[in-house]
């Protein structure tokens, strides 16, 4: 659901948009995206970029303005099936006539015709006008919701790549400040040389991990960039929880099929199909052409004035064409069905992952805090000297593999429940059909 700007943006977009002014429609989709704001029942999720971004982002994304051009070809393939495949024809003829004594006379003719649409056929054509606009306009809605899934997946990729960075940075500098206590230990003789250079190692390893994360952070970057070159990659400092999976499966599979792109394209391309092969069963007979002719003979001396009627003889191809037509209508009519049973599928595959990776994320949280309490226990036991460095280091790096894990799991599940809401069109999402 819109708010007032939102619908104030849609509905000049309608009006403008059958016009066939390409500047207007480009200007208003772009306001669309900088100015539509959405009633959302639950808060806007922190570790999403900002949405009046990716609004503006998705308006000028490659993909999204490809279906755009199509939605405006949509309206000229409107115009040109609403005035059909007949037009006036004007005809002239000139001549001379001599008779058997040897006069002459100048005579002319003209004719006026136009071939004639009959037993409904400019109906089904109207009709069939407008759903190759209401296809457009679904084609449009689906090609933004699959640009904002693509956006979202590949957002989180850098997140992780990002935190993951992170985390590497504060290990690798919590191992050097680690170094510096076994350093001064060996330098105290309380300390065999030895555990100097375990704990070199670890940080030298750390340097090597970070500098990978950091290379996959840039190629993240890049790939997103190459896609949404608009999109600022500016993360939150601290990510929340991932919310609790709440509503039943069922309510869930409920709201993504009731509001959905694809299934809706799917089923208006059948409609579609439909129209035409009702159109093609119609063209069976074939259409008339009726016209006026003027002919002034023998000088002027000799005026006609009559009708012209001309009917092709249908054959064999129009019954081939609508039984064609009729398949593609089938044809289309099991794409729908199969569409609809995907979507289904892909619903409640997204409800287990949104549920799995919760409860994924919870047991490594709890297995995070119990690695990082241990290695905190170890690290006081050797400055005690109850632990050797190899117990110190196995520790730590136990506790950092555990937390990345956890933050990891946490990634997951805010990318599950992001991707959830996205395809239940609470985020992200346009309006398929405005209302005007």
């Amino acid at each position: 659901m819109v708010d007032r700007t939102g619908q104030r943006v849609w509905e000049v977009l309608v009006r403008t948009r059958f016009r066939g002014t390409r500047g207007i429609l480009t200007g208003v989709t772009l306001l669309l995206a900088c100015e539509m704001s959405f009633a959302q029942s639950v808060e806007y999720s922190s570790a999403l970029p900002p949405q009046d971004a990716v609004m503006s982002a998705l308006a000028q994304s490659p993909q999204v303005q490809a279906a755009q051009e199509r939605l405006m070809m949509a309206s000229a393939q409107k115009q040109r099936t609403e005035a059909g495949d007949y037009e006036w024809t004007l005809g002239v003829t000139g001549q001379r006539r001599t008779d058997a004594i040897g006069a002459t006379f100048s005579e002319q003719s003209y004719e006026l015709s136009r071939g004639m649409r009959w037993f409904g056929k400019g109906s089904i054509d109207r009709q069939l006008g407008s759903q190759t606009v209401s296809v457009g306009e679904r084609t449009f809605g689906d090609a933004w919701h699959e640009a904002a899934r693509s956006m979202l997946a590949g957002w989180f990729e850098w997140l992780r790549a990002a935190d993951t960075a992170r985390q590497l940075g504060a290990q690798r500098k919590l191992l050097e400040e680690q170094l510096q206590r076994v350093q001064s230990r060996v330098r105290a003789g309380d300390a065999p040389r030895v555990e100097q250079s375990l704990a070199q190692t670890e940080v030298d390893r750390a340097n090597a991990a970070q500098l990978a994360a950091e290379l996959h952070v840039q190629a993240a970057a890049l790939q997103l960039k190459s896609s949404f070159p608009n999109l600022p990659l500016v993360a939150s400092p601290e990510l929340e929880a991932p919310p609790s999976p709440s509503g039943s499966d069922e309510e869930w599979t409920r709201r993504i099929l009731g509001d959905n792109h694809e299934i809706a394209l799917a089923e208006g391309q059948h409609e579609q199909s439909k129209l035409r092969a009702r159109r093609a069963r119609l063209n069976r007979i074939p259409d008339p052409t009726v016209g006026l002719r003027y002919s002034n003979n023998l000088d002027g001396n000799d005026r006609l004035l009559g009708v012209v009627v001309s009917v092709p003889i249908g054959g064999a191809r129009r019954s081939a064409e609508a039984a064609v037509a009729l398949r593609e209508s089938n044809i289309a009519g099991q794409h729908a069905r199969a569409t609809r049973l995907k979507v289904e599928g892909e619903a409640q595959r997204a409800i287990l992952t949104m549920r799995s990776n919760y409860t994924k994320w919870q047991r490594l949280s709890n297995v995070a805090a119990q690695s990082e309490a241990g290695a905190s226990a170890v690290a006081r036991g050797y400055e005690l000297g109850e632990f050797s460095i190899t117990d110190l280091v196995t520790a730590r790096r136990q506790a950092f593999d555990a937390q990345l894990d956890a933050s990891r799991a946490q990634m997951d599940a805010l990318e599950a429940a992001s991707r959830l809401r996205l395809d239940a069109h609470e985020i992200w999402s346009v309006e398929e059909t405005p209302q005007e």
